[in-house]
């Protein structure tokens, strides 16, 4: 299984996943065939994992493989300073896949004083790429500002 989300949309997948290992073996109110209508985040994982809906033990060890790829996921912390829009986070998406694959979490956090550009923290590595930190590091380099080029 492949994965590629967000912090917000792995813990989505997450609850309900489950919601729906409680409900799976429900005989009345609150049962898998009333929970799984109202569920947006696994609907799509079961059709791309050709789950039938039917069959218990197969969605029992559906939402079982989902949260173990979850668990396991690569994360990715990234600072950015303004909010995305889903357009930004599907090119986002397209680049981690191409540069890093797929099983990953992208935990995007913002902080406007970054101004701009990105902070990156993954396997351990830290990487500050914003344009703040491009404007502090060329003004260390000059004393005063008469050493400023024109």
């Amino acid at each position: 299984m492949k994965l590629l989300v967000t912090a917000r949309e792995s813990e989505n997948i997450l609850e309900e996943s489950d919601t729906l290992l409680r409900s799976l073996y429900k005989v009345e109110d609150g049962n898998f065939d009333n929970e799984y209508p109202r569920t947006t985040s696994i609907k799509p994982l079961f059709e791309e994992l050709h789950v039938d809906v039917r069959n218990k033990q197969q969605v029992e060890k559906a939402l079982n493989d989902i949260r173990d790829t979850l668990k396991d996921s690569q994360k990715i912390q990234l600072t950015v300073a303004f909010v995305p829009n889903e357009k930004f986070l599907d090119k986002l998406k397209i680049w981690t896949e191409q540069n890093v694959g797929t099983n990953v979490i992208l935990d995007i956090r913002i902080d406007s004083g970054i101004l701009g550009g990105v902070k990156l923290v993954f396997n351990g590595l830290y990487k500050d790429f914003s344009l703040i930190a491009k404007l502090s590091n060329y003004f260390k380099e000059y004393n005063n500002v008469s050493q400023l080029p024109r």
